[in-house]
């Protein structure tokens, strides 16, 4: 078989979410015979015309290249699969690129990584793909409700194998990155902060006056989080695109893999939670500052807990939401046979969870 990949070009820099991808391309790679066909960049225009005629340019300049690069995988055995990433509307309006070769794929599946709704608008681009794959229970279900289009909810994944860590030296008390809670978060933070604390809390910026490519960034981020002994995750309904959804993310994937005790507030959906249901997989924090600060203090002083739950955090993820299970997962859903290679990965994701329950 031949997977191809339509989504951000990580060769080049992109916005610092976008590095999130990267250990998925990397993962995918390892697992099958890929090709990666770049997106056009991500270019704002002032209006409605200009976005128009910067959309046309890319497609004349862009659309040869992509077709070329799926005809050159003609003469290979097996089927061919398509992965589309998208993000938002424009990332579906690009899949008109590949209009050239669109019976050329076996399999066409879309990957929502964000959450673009299943509006009217849509609907014609959404019903040329075969499968919708969502990593929110709910919004998969109103694509399959509102399409019509086959759905399949699609947790949270990453390079679990590549990027985990048990490390026992961790420098850092506490971590967050991104998305808080700020009624929660800043008193936490001011508390750690003052200077007759003990305590490293760490506010991470992962991006100040350079812009590095997506595999650096995701690696600096990685290795903070392997330093650090609590990961901060809040979960999502109050983000207005998130419709009071509130769905398993990426961040737990990211603090999972990198063994750290996960504190903050728990995603609410049941599907979510089925997992997540591992002892100590995540400690809701109280809404009173000080408790909160209490229980912080607690969990950071019971050494044998932060050890403990490094690693079985990272065994869980292991388990559970490395991206080659994920892809096993979903070539049994298309009836797919899965190369060798995947099985290979499947058997180096087995001894790494027994490498780290021996250590």
């Amino acid at each position: 078989m031949r997977l191809l990949v339509y989504g951000p070009d990580l060769s080049v820099p992109q916005p610092v979410w976008m590095s999130i991808f990267w250990p998925h391309y990397q993962a995918l790679s390892s697992c099958f015979p890929t090709t990666f066909l770049p997106m056009p960049p991500r270019r704002e225009a002032r209006n409605r015309i200009g976005h128009k005629l910067r959309f046309r340019m890319s497609r004349k300049a862009l659309a040869p290249r992509l077709v070329s690069q799926v005809r050159e995988t003609h003469q290979e055995r097996g089927p061919k699969i398509l992965l589309v990433y998208a993000l938002n509307t424009q990332d579906l309006m690009n899949v008109s690129f590949l209009d050239q070769v669109w019976n050329d794929f076996d399999v066409r599946i879309l990957n929502l990584v964000d959450t673009l709704q299943p509006r009217p608008d849509l609907q014609d681009q959404i019903s040329r793909f075969d499968l919708v794959l969502s990593f929110c229970d709910e919004l998969a279900q109103d694509y399959q409700h509102k399409t019509g289009v086959q759905t399949l909810y699609f947790p949270p994944h990453t390079d679990v194998l590549g990027y985990h860590s048990i490390r026992a030296q961790r420098p850092v008390d506490m971590i967050l990155v991104g998305r808080r809670d700020a009624a929660s978060f800043q008193p936490i933070h001011q508390h750690y902060s003052a200077a007759s604390s003990t305590r490293l809390c760490l506010d991470y910026v992962t991006r100040t006056q350079t812009t590095p490519m997506a595999q650096d960034e995701f690696w600096d981020l990685m290795s903070m989080y392997g330093r650090s002994k609590i990961g901060f995750c809040y979960e999502a309904s109050s983000v207005q695109r998130f419709r009071n959804r509130s769905p398993l993310t990426g961040r737990w994937m990211h603090v999972w893999t990198a063994g750290c005790t996960v504190v903050g507030a728990s995603p609410k959906s049941p599907a979510a939670r089925q997992h997540f249901d591992w002892p100590e997989a995540t400690f809701d924090l109280p809404d009173d500052p000080t408790s909160a600060i209490a229980l912080l203090d607690e969990l950071l002083e019971d050494e044998a807990g932060i050890a403990r739950r490094r690693k079985r955090n990272v065994i869980e993820a292991l388990k559970r939401h490395d991206t080659r299970k994920r892809m096993s997962d979903l070539l049994e859903a298309i009836g797919v046979a899965p190369p060798e290679t995947l099985s290979d990965q499947l058997r180096r994701l087995n001894a790494a969870v027994d490498e780290v329950a021996t250590s």
